[in-house]
């Protein structure tokens, strides 16, 4: 009796191990299964972005939203004339005392397209009567915002930045011309001798200030 009951116990434990071995080799599928799940969604999500970076159509260049050349610094206006629509790019570019800048070509009150009046001097929206200033600042509503901004750039003919503008503030241009007067009228050039061309980064939209009063 002694004896059986050794060989029952002994049966009883190889037992346990078996079904303790067996659960471990469940656990090990298990996690096995969980790791190649994880990977397989890692690698279904590049896919995925990979597709839909080669479906969307490509930025085309001078278009809104990437660098848009505005023309070379030799021909900009002088500062206080009237500011230059370019439509490809939505924005107003205007030359002050205080530099160069943008101004998006698209109302802060309902986004509605504006105009400059040469009579008045300002931006004025048709849609609602919001008036800014050449600056971009509001001076009469429904509009309660400045006009946003795109930054503004110098690149010379080699394609190098020789300067940009710094969030709101325009972008100074002054040491980078010069009057010279030649027969009874001035005439403007460009400082350096290198040719100077004006970009303005439609991708890059600066948002005008609020005004509570």
């Amino acid at each position: 009796m002694a004896e059986a009951r050794a060989f029952f116990s002994l049966f009883q434990r190889v037992l346990s191990v078996m079904e303790t071995s067996q659960n471990l080799n469940l656990f090990r599928r298990w996690l096995l299964g969980c790791g190649l799940l994880v990977v397989c969604g890692v690698v279904a999500s590049k896919i995925a972005g990979m597709s839909l970076a080669f479906l969307k159509p490509p930025q085309k260049k001078d278009s809104f939203g990437s660098l848009i050349n505005a023309g070379p610094l030799s021909a900009l206006a002088e500062p206080g004339a009237s500011p230059k629509l370019v439509p490809q790019g939505r924005f107003w570019l205007v030359h002050n005392d205080a530099g160069l800048h943008a101004v998006y070509n698209c109302c802060t009150h309902l986004r509605c397209l504006f105009g400059w009046d040469e009579e008045k001097q300002l931006f004025i929206c048709p849609c609602h009567g919001s008036e800014f200033s050449r600056d971009g600042k509001v001076l009469k509503g429904p509009a309660t915002r400045d006009l946003d901004r795109f930054p503004v750039q110098l690149v010379d003919d080699r394609g190098t930045t020789i300067r940009r503008s710094e969030g709101q503030a325009p972008m100074p241009i002054a040491d980078m011309l010069r009057g010279e007067e030649g027969e009874g009228q001035g005439v403007r050039e460009p400082a350096p001798a290198r040719i100077l061309a004006i970009q303005v980064d439609t991708g890059r939209r600066i948002a005008g200030q609020e005004r509570t009063s």
